[in-house]
């Protein structure tokens, strides 16, 4: 009787493993599933990241363009701020050169006075 009690424990447990089994196969498959359903997800978001690069990249070139752009604003500005300080140091030499005049003829004054004041 022992023999058969055996053979009826190992058949319950044959029984069992493939009733475990086919519950096995039915997560390995929903795994499957959730895991393509993942992979979909996660190339539709590569794709938008993809996209967001894209215009990341155009927007960069834009901005680029208009870096050059006021890169020569710059230059410009920096040019005209050059001739303006030539044009003051123009200016402040005539004023110089004015003032220098204006002295010669107060000492040109002076002096004929003084030569006034020696003859009287």
């Amino acid at each position: 009787m022992a023999e058969g009690t055996n053979r009826d424990v190992v058949a319950a447990r044959i029984k069992l493993e493939t009733g475990t089994v086919l519950q096995s196969f039915k997560n390995i498959d929903t795994g499957a599933k959730g895991n393509a359903d993942a992979f979909k997800a996660l190339n539709a978001e590569l794709s938008t990241a993809e996209k967001s690069y894209k215009n990341i990249s155009s927007a960069m070139d834009k901005m680029a363009l208009t870096a050059d752009q006021r890169r020569q604003k710059i230059l410009a500005e920096v040019e005209a701020q050059h001739k303006q300080k030539l044009a003051q140091t123009a200016l402040l030499g005539a004023k110089a050169q004015q003032l220098e005049q204006t002295n010669r003829l107060i000492d040109a004054k002076m002096q004929a006075q003084q030569a006034l004041i020696q003859t009287a």
